[in-house]
């Protein structure tokens, strides 16, 4: 059974509410997010502010140049702040099409932000990881995206520790240039590196957008049978993405749309009947276009569909930390 990619429906079987979510955590998760909304609002006003009397200033002391800039960054951070308000905190009852274009805009400008500022998390290499208590769970391992680095899961791994659903380890892919296969190599070693180290044959797999690719050649191509035993992939471009277009790597030409690659991969990972499936997307992803490209139709599988998180979000999101933990937690 597979999906219809050309249309911009999901599967027949999502079921947007019926993945569990921990009730008390996701209110608190929720008032938090209307207290970080707050302190938003007055940063934005007050950049706004600053930028626009900063501005006006300039130009009444002939500093053309530096108006400029001061009035544009005023004007953007204005923008960005009524983008975040009104579509973030009011919800406006706006028809379905101009909804889900505000939550687009806001995602991507959120995902830029997000993509600055967390840069420096390069810079988190996880060195002591393969030192951590190994207990008597499944091991979990995480796996990046393209042009990014293990740092980038500090968050979702600081949330699956606290949670005791590891241990929690992660990969470096290397090279962005090399194709998914060679990335699959990587990763197999570092498996390889968890067993003999746990002591177990099993794992979980987790990747964030193109690593759910390289986590499916990994399952479809090298893996053991019943070796993988949950698999779950954030913002993953199943049927690939029309982004891809803007990079001339060699993983990402072979995630561009309906590419031979992509649609061969996707072919195998339905086809796997001894592993559990989570496919988490988000409807306001501006990275993986078209919307339904994170979903496949496999035999154990669940899924779930945010409408206004930023590909990059996910990785800093409650709510997918939370959906995660759930899908660890009930795992056999």
């Amino acid at each position: 059974m597979t999906v219809n990619h050309t249309k911009e429906t999901y599967p027949t079987n999502v079921n947007l509410d019926s993945y569990p979510i921990n009730k008390e955590r996701e209110d608190r998760a929720i008032r938090i997010g209307k207290v970080a909304i707050c302190i938003w609002r007055v940063i934005e006003g007050l950049t706004f502010a600053t930028a626009l009397s900063a501005g006006l200033a300039t130009f009444i002391t002939a500093a053309p140049a530096a108006a400029t800039v001061a009035l544009i960054t005023g004007i953007a951070s204005g923008i960005f702040a009524f983008i975040e308000i009104y579509f973030g905190a009011i919800n406006p009852r706006l028809p379905f099409k101009a909804r889900a274009l505000g939550n687009l805009v806001r995602a991507g400008m959120l995902d830029f932000f997000i993509a600055a500022t967390s840069s420096v998390l390069v810079f988190v290499k996880h060195k002591n990881e393969m030192d951590q208590p190994i207990g008597t769970q499944r091991p979990v391992l995480l796996v990046h995206g393209h042009s990014s680095f293990s740092g980038i899961w500090s968050y979702i791994k600081h949330r699956l520790n606290t949670a005791n659903v590891g241990p929690i380890y992660t990969v470096e892919l290397g090279k962005t240039s090399n194709p998914i296969p060679k990335h699959a190599e990587t990763l197999q070693k570092k498996i390889e590196k968890i067993a003999k180290k746990t002591g177990r044959s099993d794992i979980s797999l987790i990747g964030h957008s193109m690593g759910g690719l390289v986590n499916g050649e990994y399952l479809t191509k090298m893996a053991s049978h019943r070796t993988v035993k949950d698999f779950a992939s954030l913002g993953s471009p199943w049927c690939g993405t029309t982004m891809a277009r803007f990079s001339s790597s060699r993983s990402a030409k072979q995630m561009r749309h309906c590419s031979r690659y992509v649609m061969d991969l996707a072919h195998r990972v339905q086809n796997v009947a001894s592993t559990r499936f989570l496919f988490i997307g988000s409807k306001a992803d501006a990275v993986v276009r078209p919307a339904t490209s994170p979903y496949l139709t496999t035999r154990k599988v669940s899924y779930k569909v945010f409408k206004d998180l930023g590909h990059t979000q996910m990785l800093f999101s409650d709510r997918v930390a939370d959906t995660l933990i759930d899908f660890l937690r009930n795992r056999t």
